[in-house]
């Protein structure tokens, strides 16, 4: 756990958190780590809620779904926070979000992607889920028609599986785009990173990348020599 407080004294009221400090998206949540305390500060210096400071109590979810929903359930019932916010991880996010509604604590996804975290309860007479993160569809659209401006003929998709509750993110991305390739008559390259994606670091990601495109020029090449032999069976 990690409590912050610009004081010595713990305050009243306490806003809980559930951030990637560790694993396959620890950037994000480091990130929004700072980005908490820095808030949380300029609210308290200007006087907190009505004269009461606030205090943020920061839990480590290590990028997996069981760690958040031990997290979010120690939250609501040891801590005593009246809301929530995050995680980072879209997995994370939708392993946690039912315990947050079932227990009327409003919880704020600013970092996840996913579409179902907002979906799930979109028609419930009172939901506690929010967002303010530009969802999955969105950023696929501007995607897609980006490849259809630029008329490419090849993509790769490269995705890890952090925290795997996002799979029909992952299936809606794939889907679209392959209806986007069919509708043009071209072909796409898919690659699937095979590794652990809690053990992949940094150089990992790049390296998968530059697989990603040597795989994508021996396939150009390969075509090129059947090309070439077709050619030459043809003129006899």
């Amino acid at each position: 756990m990690y409590s912050f407080i610009d004081g010595a004294a713990a305050a009243d009221l306490k806003i809980g958190f559930t951030l990637s400090l560790t694993g396959g998206t620890d950037d994000y949540g480091k990130a929004a780590r700072m980005g908490a305390e820095l808030a949380l500060k300029e609210y308290n210096d200007k006087g907190g809620y009505k004269g009461q400071k606030v205090e943020a109590v920061i839990y480590d979810d290590e990028t997996k779904p069981a760690k958040g929903v031990e997290n979010v359930t120690r939250l609501i019932t040891r801590d005593k926070v009246f809301a929530i916010v995050g995680p980072v991880n879209s997995g994370v996010a939708l392993a946690i979000i039912d315990i947050a509604q079932k227990n009327q604590i409003p919880l704020m996804d600013t970092i996840a992607t996913a579409e179902q975290i907002i979906e799930r309860y979109q028609n419930a007479p009172k939901s506690y889920i929010f967002r303010v993160s530009l969802n999955d569809g969105i950023q696929t659209s501007i995607m897609l028609n980006y490849i259809n401006a630029r008329k490419y003929q090849r993509i790769g998709l490269m995705h890890d599986l952090t925290g795997l509750q996002n799979v029909h993110t992952i299936s809606d991305v794939e889907c679209a785009v392959k209806i986007l390739f069919d509708q043009k008559d071209r072909k796409s390259l898919r690659f699937e990173i095979a590794h652990d994606p809690f053990q992949m670091l940094h150089h990992d990601r790049r390296e998968a990348f530059r697989r990603l495109v040597h795989q994508d020029h021996l396939r150009i090449d390969h075509q090129r020599a059947a090309d070439r032999e077709h050619a030459a069976l043809a003129a006899g």
